[in-house]
């Protein structure tokens, strides 16, 4: 129950455009997911992927290189929930979190200046 009360408060800090508490609220949710549910259990995978839209986010006004570590971390974990997803061997239950995470990889190879690596998302 924690997860999901701190879940919809980073969804009302996100719409006020305040990231940073977004963002805080978004990890604390993941954290209660990740010890009550399990690292790859599809709830947890999906809000691993909220946190690294948030984080993409944030990045997003920053100078490139302040922006390209936090780029960096939020596409390591956003590869690690596609390919957990991947692993689940049910596409279709789980196509909109792979349309997802391949949409907003796709998005940061673009950003790194990598098109054809964009292509293959």
């Amino acid at each position: 129950m924690k997860a999901e009360v701190w879940n919809c408060m980073s969804k009302v800090y996100q719409r006020r455009d305040d990231h940073t508490s977004a963002k805080n609220y978004a990890k604390l949710a993941l954290q209660t997911y990740k010890s009550e549910l399990g690292e790859r259990h599809p709830v947890t995978l999906r809000n691993v992927s909220n946190v690294s839209v948030l984080l993409l986010e944030e990045a997003e006004g920053l100078p490139k290189s302040e922006a390209k570590p936090i780029i960096d971390a939020a596409k390591f974990e956003m590869e690690g929930a596609l390919g957990a997803f991947l692993n689940l061997n049910d596409s279709w239950a789980y196509r909109f979190d792979v349309a997802s995470l391949k949409t907003n990889l796709g998005l940061v190879a673009v950003w790194q200046g990598k098109p054809k690596k964009a292509r293959k998302f």
